[in-house]
């Protein structure tokens, strides 16, 4: 298996929505269900807790999420992958500087050798390209970045994935 990236999750929102480390609790919230990195957890690499009461509006992707933060509805949480082309377009913005390395990764599961095939091989080489190519304009912003010891930001190979 190949690791493409080495993500930072964090909150996003509109350009003018909001700016500071508590804009999240003046806010409302958006994040995409059934994940792992999640308000809580972002929360806790900080040392704090959702108050109660604090309602989490939950969409079934990601997309939903977004949207909500491109509209002006609030602040959504999102990672590089997902949001490094609206950041460095201006789309969206971070409003807190606090981001967290994620547990969870995106991995290419290439053909094993003996089922290659001359499109199978120009896949796996384009999407390694765009991942190096996303992960150099993910470390100018300094997220992105492997774990202690990792190689690049970009794709690793794993064989434990």
């Amino acid at each position: 298996a190949i690791r493409l990236a080495y993500d930072h999750y964090y909150p996003v929102c509109r350009p003018g929505y909001a700016q500071g480390d508590s804009a999240w609790a003046q806010s409302p919230l958006f994040d995409c269900s059934g994940v792992m990195e999640n308000w809580e957890t972002w929360l806790a690499g900080q040392g704090r807790r959702m108050p109660v009461g604090k309602q989490i509006h939950l969409g079934s992707t990601y997309v939903v999420s977004i949207q909500a933060a491109l509209h002006g509805a609030g602040l959504a949480m999102a990672h590089d992958t997902l949001a490094s082309d609206l950041l460095v377009s201006g789309a969206l913005v971070r409003p807190c500087a606090h981001a967290v390395a994620m547990s969870a990764a995106y991995f290419l599961i290439p053909p094993p050798r003996h089922g290659e095939t001359p499109a199978s091989r120009t896949f796996v080489g384009w999407i390694l390209d765009e991942t190096a190519r996303a992960g150099t304009r993910l470390r100018r912003d300094g997220a992105g970045s492997p774990p202690e010891g990792g190689a690049g930001g970009g794709p690793t190979r794993s064989s434990d994935a």
